[in-house]
C-alpha cells in the first residue's frame, strides 16, 4: 500500500487530482470521476456507485496513469 500512497502524494504534489462528481442526489448516489490535471479538468463518461469497489479500483488505476504520464 505504501507504493500507492507515494503515487497519490506525488500526483497531489504535481496538482493532479481524481475525485467524484455526483450526477444524482441521495444515499449511494451514482457518480462520475473527474480528473484535474494542473487545471485541465476532464470528466469521465462511466457511472459508478459511490464508494463501490469498482470506483476505488478505477481511482487507483487513474492515479497510476497520471503518475506514469504526467508526474514522472
Amino acid at each position: 500500500m505504501d507504493g500507492k500512497n507515494e503515487i497519490v502524494s506525488a500526483c497531489w504534489g504535481a496538482n493532479c487530482y481524481v475525485y467524484y462528481k455526483p450526477v444524482e442526489q441521495g444515499k449511494n448516489k451514482m457518480v462520475k470521476l473527474e480528473m484535474n490535471l494542473q487545471g485541465n479538468i476532464t470528466t469521465g463518461t462511466e457511472l459508478y456507485k459511490q464508494n463501490s469497489k469498482e470506483i476505488i479500483k478505477k481511482i487507483v488505476e487513474l492515479y497510476e496513469y497520471i503518475y506514469k504520464n504526467y508526474v514522472t
